[in-house]
């Protein structure tokens, strides 16, 4: 089997557009079908051209062909001429007959001259007395063998009527008719679905193709918590109840101050009841606890002999409760240290997921170009599928590697498939006697309206703007235009209502006159 589907060529399609296909057909090896008398076979420039195209292009060209003329010519120019489209059997290339070399030695018959010289009559003059009204000199006799003659009045023949026959069917003829018509705006929903394989105008699904690429990137976040650790200040401390004359309980975790520095207890200590005569306290009750810094840091270790108050209570006049250290608090330092914070995690992945994003999204795209697919912008779906880091949150360090991994997925699909379901799914739109005229100033807004990806399907809609004309009569307009002067046919095209400009082009160009068949004549409408 051929590599690629052929691509068939019509019988009047103009070289230009046979190079438009070559460049849009995918693969190294394009193969072309062409009927017999096509355009594309009756000129060996055109054939020349095509060949051209293909090699700027680094693609191998054939054709498949029954035109003997057009066989011989296309083998002239390089082109390979196939049987059939399974391309395994090339049609042989006619060969000349080997012209001899200097070297060789050729055998000539002469025997038939000889005679036909002995049945020529000789005139001898010599001896003759020269007559006045004879001239002196022997009139030369040149004989053309009959069958010469016939084949050159044969070849005459047959070339007057090849360019006869050229004359009539060669030429071609394009006519644009400038059409009256009106706006046409329309929005269209349709379905991209990965699960159908060809354009449903029933249905309005467009067959779409799956695009999925994930990738991962390892960067470094630096870590921005900061906090101070270190020790607490520790120490005995003796409390002294001048408060009340019962015990005085105080509960572990008792906040006690000494110059604006806070300490609590480390346990719950009973303090004995104080003897107290009217308002005043004449013998406290005392107890040891032991007491800590509520924050780390060296300015809590406290000198011996300062004084505490104890929360919640006068910490002096004739009632009160507070507390003295014999010995000094010591044990308290402190240090600034650096830690990750989750928000360091976040932003690390966030720039990395713009960059995955960016590089993905190019890829995807090149993806598409490859297969001649399109992409939606609005029809990617982006996800970040990992964000981790090789350090917990909290850990005391000055960076950790973050890992970021970004998949996208997307459904392509073939521009021209969308374009021409679109076109049939407006043309259901328009009243009777009615037809779209499509130009390259329509516009096709397309938008994401869905996705659901466990599906599998994409709902889009192209808001379109184009143009629409009363539908003409192709039969009538060629039978109005064909075999006149460029000028007749013009002025008979124009009688028609909804026909408002009229250009006519001829090949080739000297001709001033339409083509006599109408195959031969190619109606386009523009909008005006």
């Amino acid at each position: 089997m051929t590599e690629h589907e052929p691509i068939y060529i019509d019988a009047d399609e103009e070289i230009t557009a046979v190079i438009d296909k070559l460049k849009e057909a995918p693969g190294p090896t394009v193969l072309f079908v062409v009927p017999k008398g096509a355009s594309l076979l009756q000129s060996v420039v055109n054939l020349k051209l095509l060949k051209k195209e293909a090699d700027d292009r680094g693609k191998n060209v054939a054709l498949v062909t029954g035109d003997q003329v057009g066989r011989n010519l296309a083998t002239q120019v390089g082109i390979l001429v196939y049987q059939d489209t399974e391309m395994k059997e090339v049609v042989p290339t006619p060969l000349r007959p080997d012209r001899p070399s200097t070297d060789d030695v050729v055998e000539l018959d002469m025997s038939e001259r000889e005679k036909e010289a002995s049945r020529v009559a000789v005139h001898h003059y010599k001896g003759e007395p020269s007559s006045p009204a004879r001239s002196s000199r022997p009139t030369d006799i040149v004989s053309v063998p009959g069958r010469s003659k016939k084949r050159i009045i044969a070849g005459l023949l047959l070339f007057i009527v090849a360019l006869a026959g050229l004359l009539v069917f060669y030429p071609k003829t394009t006519i644009v008719l400038g059409v009256k018509s009106e706006p046409f705006n329309s929005s269209i929903e349709l379905t991209l679905d990965k699960n159908v394989t060809e354009a449903n105008k029933n249905s309005s699904l467009l067959p779409g193709t799956d695009l999925t690429l994930e990738k991962e990137k390892v960067t470094t976040a630096q870590a921005t918590g900061k906090r101070t650790v270190g020790e607490k200040a520790r120490g005995m401390v003796t409390v002294a109840n001048c408060y009340q004359s019962i015990t005085l309980s105080l509960a572990s975790g008792t906040t006690l101050t000494s110059g604006g520095k806070s300490f609590v207890t480390t346990a719950a200590v009973n303090i004995p009841a104080a003897t107290i005569v009217g308002s005043n306290c004449t013998a406290a009750g005392e107890a040891d606890v032991t007491i800590e810094a509520s924050a780390v840091g060296g300015d809590a270790n406290l000198g011996a002999n300062a004084s505490l108050c104890v929360t919640g209570y006068s910490c002096s006049g004739g009632t009160y409760v507070n507390a003295t250290n014999d010995t000094a608090l010591s044990g308290g330092s402190s240090r600034e240290v650096t830690f990750l914070r989750q928000e360091d995690i976040d932003t690390a992945s966030e720039t990395a997921k713009g960059e995955l994003v960016s590089e993905v999204t190019k890829a995807i795209q090149t993806m598409a170009e490859n297969q001649n697919l399109r992409v939606l912008d609005a029809a990617l779906d982006t996800q970040v599928t990992e964000k981790t880091s090789d350090k917990a949150v909290g850990t005391e360090t000055n960076d950790a590697q973050i890992t970021t991994k970004v998949r996208i997925r997307t459904l392509a699909f073939r521009e021209t498939d969308y374009r021409q379901l679109i076109v049939d799914l407006l043309s259901l739109r328009l009243d009777p006697g009615k037809r779209l005229i499509l130009s390259g100033d329509d516009e096709i807004a397309t938008s994401v309206v869905e996705a659901n990806w466990e599906e599998g399907f994409i709902k889009i809609r192209g808001d379109v703007k184009t143009h629409v004309a009363d539908v003409l009569d192709q039969g009538e307009v060629k039978a109005l235009a064909k075999n006149k002067s460029v000028g007749s046919a013009a002025e008979a095209l124009r009688t028609l209502s909804s026909v408002q400009e009229v250009t006519i082009a001829t090949t080739p160009r000297f001709l001033n006159r339409t083509a006599l068949f109408t195959r031969n004549l190619v109606i386009e409408e523009v909008a005006q």
